[in-house]
């Protein structure tokens, strides 16, 4: 079966400008747990979760320092920074994850489940060749495809 066959089409994406604030009303609103990130050419430059913006929340990591000849040198400084942005941001494309999974529109669904247990990732993007994005598919699509679909039309004869 191919993703084309199971993708949602009609997808929510959100706008690299759109506030954090917007961005979790669409998310609630609609009760959806991530959205992808689309430019003006519908191509997907990230992904916002409820995770992102759950962390934004956490508070930041206490710095930890190596002492060296009397003076305090902080080993954390990476991980620092990206805390201090992640608190201080205040547009989508400020927290969304920027390096994003996708599969095309012609790829298997087990590929699909596959990409999302090794990655630990609830969505795909599906593109085309142009890298547009033409659906989402998650971990409850292929359930809903792989379990009841082919079920559902067994149950459908019986009435």
């Amino acid at each position: 079966m191919l993703l084309k066959e199971i993708m949602t089409k009609n997808v929510l994406t959100l706008s690299p400008n759109d506030s954090l604030e917007d961005a979790a009303k669409l998310l609630v609103e609609h009760r959806i747990s991530g959205a992808p990130v689309v430019d003006a050419f519908n191509n997907v430059i990230g992904m916002l979760t409820e995770g992102d913006l759950v962390r934004q929340q956490k508070p930041l990591t206490q710095p930890l320092y190596l002492m060296f000849l009397d003076s305090a040198i902080p080993i954390n400084l990476k991980s620092l920074n990206k805390d201090w942005e992640d608190l201080t941001a205040m547009t989508v494309a400020q927290l969304m994850t920027q390096k994003v999974v996708s599969l095309h529109e012609y790829d298997e669904v087990s590929e699909a489940a596959e990409t999302m247990l090794n990655k630990k990732i609830n969505r795909l993007p599906i593109i085309n060749d142009e890298g547009q994005l033409l659906g989402i598919v998650t971990r409850q699509d292929i359930i809903r495809a792989t379990y009841l679909e082919s079920h559902h039309d067994d149950a459908d004869g019986d009435e």
